[in-house]
C-alpha cells in the first residue's frame, strides 16, 4: 500500500511519537536505497539492450557461418524462382496463392496439420502463404534447412509471434 510522504509521517505521529524520528530517518535511507535499486535496473536494462543490438548486429555479420555460401545461393535462387512463378501464373487473390501453396506442398511430398492450415486461414495473409511457397517451392538439399521448414510449418504460433515482432504482418 502506497501513503505520501505527509501521510506516512502523521502516521508516525499519531501511533509512534517518541519514535517518529527514528523512524523517518529510516524511512528516507530505505527510499533511498531503494531508488538506487532502481537506478541499478534501469542501467542494466540499457545495457542489455545495447548488448541485444550488437547481438542483433554480430548475427547479422556471422549470418555467412551460419549457412554455408553454397546453401545461400541455392536460397537466393529459390526466392527468384518463386518470384518468377508467382509472376507467371498471375497469383494474385488469395486463394490462388493457397492452390500454388497446395500444389508446392503435395509436389515435396510433405502435409501441413489441420492446425497449421485453421492458422493460416485465420491470418489471411499474402506474405505469410508466400513465405510458406518459398518453404516448399523446389527442393533445397540441406538440412538444417529442411528441419527449420518443418518447424515452422508445424509451429505457426511461433511464426506469426516472429512476423508480428518485426512488424512483417
Amino acid at each position: 500500500m502506497g501513503f505520501k510522504e505527509a501521510e506516512l509521517f502523521e502516521i508516525l505521529e499519531k501511533y509512534f511519537p517518541e519514535e517518529k524520528s527514528e523512524l523517518i530517518e529510516f524511512h528516507r535511507e530505505k527510499a533511498e536505497e531503494t531508488k538506487e535499486i532502481f537506478e541499478q535496473f534501469e542501467e542494466l536494462d540499457k545495457e542489455e539492450l545495447e548488448v541485444e543490438s550488437e547481438e542483433e548486429t554480430n548475427f547479422n555479420k556471422e549470418f555467412n557461418n551460419f549457412i554455408s555460401e553454397e546453401t545461400q545461393n541455392k536460397l537466393k535462387m529459390k526466392i527468384e524462382e518463386v518470384e518468377k512463378k508467382l509472376k507467371n501464373a498471375g497469383v494474385e487473390t488469395l486463394d490462388e496463392h493457397y492452390k500454388l501453396l497446395i500444389s508446392f506442398i503435395t509436389e515435396a511430398g510433405k502435409a501441413l496439420t489441420e492446425e497449421t492450415w485453421s492458422k493460416l486461414d485465420q491470418i489471411e495473409n499474402v506474405d505469410l502463404i508466400n513465405f510458406f511457397i518459398f518453404m516448399y517451392y523446389g527442393h533445397v538439399d540441406d538440412r538444417l534447412f529442411n528441419l527449420f521448414r518443418d518447424y515452422i510449418t508445424e509451429n505457426v504460433d511461433f511464426l506469426e509471434a516472429e512476423l508480428k515482432k518485426y512488424k512483417i504482418i
